[in-house]
């Protein structure tokens, strides 16, 4: 009895961890969305002739960004490295030039971050599946060894 609920629990904790991997791929894809979503609000705001610091405590919550002492900054959970380096050279000048050159700015990154979302969007549809199924497999293959 206690040999089949300890096949149990490990069958779930492998399905558990080959969803929690998918998942991650999926917030991924999410938090490069909301960066985009937010840098189109940047755009509108900034032709508005709204403050960039204003623009990041108004907007910026849902995307991860935020303000300490002078500088701008980003919640890095679930980014990679390469879309963390992308957000931070993004931040570094943000707000020091004139509305024409933050809008050409913004834009640029804009651009850039879809280009990851459009990555990210199809290493999830590759991958996501691949994770959960290899989850439940393994979960499966351990069952049937230790049964």
């Amino acid at each position: 009895m206690i040999k089949f609920l300890g096949i149990a629990i490990l069958f779930f904790v492998s399905c558990f961890l080959g969803f929690y991997k998918a998942n991650l791929l999926t917030l991924r894809q999410k938090k490069l969305l909301e960066i985009c979503f937010f840098i189109e609000i940047a755009i509108s705001k900034i032709r508005l002739q709204e403050e960039m610091s204003q623009i990041i405590k108004d907007y910026g919550k849902k995307a991860g960004f935020f303000q300490k002492d002078l500088a701008f900054l980003i919640n890095e959970e679930h980014l990679n490295t390469n879309d963390i380096s992308l957000v931070n050279t993004f931040l570094e000048g943000l707000g020091m030039g004139d509305s024409v050159a933050e809008i050409k700015r913004c834009e640029t990154y804009m651009e850039l971050f879809k280009q990851e979302h459009k990555k990210a969007e199809a290493k999830t549809k590759e991958r996501a599946a691949l994770y959960r199924k290899l989850g439940v497999f393994l979960g499966i293959l351990v069952s049937i060894v230790l049964i």
